[in-house]
Order: structure tokens, then sequence, then C-alpha cells
């Protein structure tokens, strides 16, 4: 009785002391932690997965497995240095686990290490040969190493091992698309990526770049739309849709998407330079001049080739400028030449240094080679100046003292004080006619200006006879305005 007694009181004693949860607690396995773990781990839930790998190898310090979870939710935290640590310990435990080198690979892919990315994932195949997970993940691996053979070859072998593994024909599709511009063949593949799952944002994305290619913008929007409806945060499918938006001219709906991928971009990186040029343009075709001009530069400084958009360009004598729709030509045997703006503000001013920001000067043309030794030498030039910073200027009258304030820091310039109107292709026109002296001879300079879409355009003639002009205002003539 007195036995059965003491062992009641203990038995209180020790339920009193340690909890029964704590007990239940104490005598959990590893593999039940490791369990807990990867369940935590398919949920996304990576810290607390962590805690429980970390609580399965504190009781078993060579648990492969858990080492394996632990680099995995690691992984999926971003920490790719930690997650290599964590997998290279379970490679030292077991070198012939297969998984613990292709969960290594994924991580040596994030940190841009290619060369030893795939030699792990060659690890993992030579221990698993039907490791169709490995050899997707080598591809696409192949694929950032401009290998495309390859990695064309490795997305066959890892869908002919698992013809299930939607990845490995989303990869193929891509490879051909991007790479081989095989439209068909990847399409086949999307198709096939398609049927294992009709909402897959990645295929459904896919699917819609083909379309894209094919100038199919109706039925791209289509599937970008779904892809869009799958996965809301992924930027560049609401630039793509966009793009196919602006194609079809809905420029309004192309300004909203497309501010949607600018506005998705991860903080601290720059949206791609397409972006704010496509956007732009959108801008411009609704007329909102003010914000293109503004997404136009923003391209620009990201990536110098897109300036051509506002300042223009010249092909077989011909200038076109996509921003203001406005073209003209110059006569094919004329001398165009490729003197820099600062080159030449500093001969027009004699000073050095002298700012004067975004005017540009696309065109310089004369009838010879600057320089020549010719009695006349016409010459035609096209100023172009983005008058933001210049609210206050409305009209050319409004911008041609600003030009004479420039010309003549050299030379004095005499000129008519009232200012013509003329119409170049339905646009208005102010023209000041101005002169100088440069030892015996008479320079004449007509200056015509416009402020149009927030710019200032400026045509200067530049002779020194009368007889001179008419083919100057020749090219004037050519001057059109796109509407």
């Amino acid at each position: 009785m007195r036995k059965t007694l003491a062992v009641l009181l203990i038995a209180l004693i020790m339920t009193t002391m340690f909890p029964i949860t704590q007990i239940h607690a104490a005598t959990k396995t590893a593999a039940a932690y490791l369990a807990d773990g990867n369940k935590l781990l398919s949920q996304n839930k990576y810290q607390d997965s962590i805690k429980a790998f970390d609580s399965a190898l504190k009781l078993n310090s060579k648990y492969t497995e858990a080492y394996v979870g632990k680099g995995r939710a690691q992984y999926g935290l971003g920490a790719y240095e930690d997650s290599v640590k964590s997998l290279d310990k379970a490679v030292s435990l077991n070198k012939k686990y297969a998984p613990a080198f292709y969960y290594k690979g994924l991580a040596l892919l994030e940190l841009d290490k290619l060369p030893e990315c795939i030699s792990a994932y060659n690890i993992a195949i030579t221990l698993n040969p039907k490791y169709a997970e490995a050899y997707n993940d080598k591809g696409f691996a192949l694929e950032f190493s401009e290998k495309y053979d390859e990695a064309l070859a490795a997305y066959n072998t890892a869908i002919k091992l698992n013809s299930k593994l939607i990845g490995a024909y989303i990869n193929k599709a891509a490879i051909l698309l991007t790479h081989y511009k095989k439209f068909n063949d990847a399409n086949v593949a999307i198709d096939a990526a398609l049927k294992l799952s009709v909402s897959n944002a990645s295929a459904l994305y896919i699917k819609g770049e083909i379309l894209q290619e094919l100038n199919n913008h109706t039925l791209a929007i289509t599937y970008y739309d779904k892809a869009i409806k799958a996965n809301s945060q992924a930027p560049i499918y609401y630039y793509n849709l966009g793009y196919s938006q602006f194609a079809l001219k809905k420029y309004s709906e192309a300004v909203v998407n497309i501010s949607k991928a600018i506005e998705l971009y991860p903080k601290g990186l720059t949206p791609n330079t397409d972006s704010y040029y496509y956007r732009g343009l959108a801008y411009k075709n609704i007329g909102k001049y003010d914000l293109a001009i503004k997404d136009l530069n923003k391209a620009a400084q990201i990536n110098p080739s897109y300036l051509d958009t506002i300042k223009g360009t010249i092909d077989n004598s011909k200038y076109n400028n996509v921003f203001l729709d406005m073209e003209l030509s110059i006569p094919k045997e004329w001398s165009l030449s490729n003197l820099d703006l600062q080159t030449l503000i500093k001969v027009l001013t004699n000073m050095d240094n002298i700012e004067i920001p975004e005017l540009y000067l696309p065109v310089i043309a004369s009838k010879f080679p600057v320089g020549s030794t010719v009695a006349a030498n016409p010459a035609f030039m096209l100023i172009l100046q983005n008058l933001s910073a210049y609210p206050e200027l409305k009209a050319g009258r409004d911008y041609l003292p600003l030009i004479l304030t420039i010309i003549s820091q050299q030379r004095a310039y005499k000129y008519d004080s009232n200012f013509e109107k003329v119409t170049i292709d339905s646009v208005s026109f102010d023209v000041l006619r101005c002169r100088t002296e440069e030892g015996s001879v008479m320079i004449y300079q007509n200056l015509y200006a416009t402020v149009y879409r927030g710019h200032a355009i400026c045509f200067a003639l530049t002779f020194t006879n009368e007889t001179e002009l008419p083919e100057l205002e020749s090219i004037l003539q050519t001057v059109k305005f796109k509407k």
C-alpha cells in the first residue's frame, strides 16, 4: 500500500513539474521533426521549417535529409550561400545522395556559379540517371551559359524521362522561341505544357509570347490576361500585355498595363528600357507629350540608342523623327556633317563648357563639305530643344530670341524686329531674318521656329547670296508632319 502510494506521489510530482505536452515533445523523434519540416517547407513556411530541421539535427547530427531540407528552406528565403553550406554538409555525410547535389545546383545557379552548378547537376544525374528534374534544371544552366544545343538536348531528355514534367516543356518552348526562333515547334511544346495544366502562369505567358511573335496580338492578349489571373505579381506579364495593346493601337490600355509593370518591378532595380520606351510612345499617341518625353528620356538614360526617338535619325539623306512624327529630305548630293553639339556651340559662342539642356542638332547639311574652297556654300540646320525647362515659351517667336542669344555670342547680328508667319505642312512657324558680316562677306540666316509637342523646332537657312535661297527653301518644302 505504501509502495503504491509512493509511486502515485512520484507520478503526481512528475506531471506537475513536467507538463504532458513537454513529455511528448521530449519523446519526439528526428524523423518526426523531418516530416514536420518537409510539411512546413511545402507550405513555403521557410523559417518554421528550418526550426524543425534544426530540431531533427539536434537529435541526429548526421541526418542527411534534414540538411537537405534545411538547404531547400534557405534557398526559399534567398539565402543561397547558406543553402550551399547546408547542402555541402549533406554531401559530406552521403556522397551518393542525388537530391543533395540537385538542390545544391539550384542554389549555385542563383549565385551565378554556372560551371559549379552544372557540375552538381551532372553528379546528381550520374547517381540517378533517371533524374528528370536534374536534366531540366541542367538545361536551364546550359542555356544561361549560351550552350543552346546542349540545353535543348537536356530538356528533351527530361521530357523523355518524365512526360508530365511541365517545367521541361515550358523551358523547351522558351528556348525554341527566343534562341532558335522556331515558333511552330515552340507552340507544340507549350501546348503540351498547357495540356498538363491549363492554368500554369509561365506556360500561358510563353504561349502569349509565341502568338506575339506571330503578330497575333489579339490572341496573345487573351493568354497574357490568363497568365496575370494566375500570377498577378509578374511585371513582365503586364509589359507584354501592354506591348500587344500598343501594337493594336490601344494606347490608353497599353499605358495602364506598362505602368503596372514598372510599379511591380523590384525596388532598387531598373525596369527594362522598353517599358519606358513604349509607354512614352503610347503617351505620345494619346497626346500626352510632356509625359511621353519624360519616359523617352528615361529610356535614353538607360539605353542611349533610344535618344534617336527624340532627336531623330538620317537614312539615305532622309531625316525621320518618331516623337515629332516629322520627316524631311536633304538633296542626295549635299554633305552631311557629324559635328558634335558641344563643338558647334563652341564655334557659335566662342565659349567652352556651355551646357544647353536637351538641345539637339540632328541635321547639319551643306551643299559642299565644310571647309571647301567655293564661292558659296548654302547650309541647312535643324535645331530641336525640349522646352520642359522653359514653360514660358509657347510659340516660335518666344524661342527665336533664345537662339539669337546663342549665335550672337561670337558676332553681332542684325535682324528685322517684326516676325513673319509661314505655314509648313499645316504647322505655323515664326520667321526671323538675320544678317551678319564676316570680313567683306554678308551672311544671311533665316530662322523658322515653332513650338510643337513641347519642343522647339527651328530650321536655320544660311546663305551669302539670294540666288542660294530657293535651293534651301526646297528642303523646307519636303518637311512633313504625320497627322
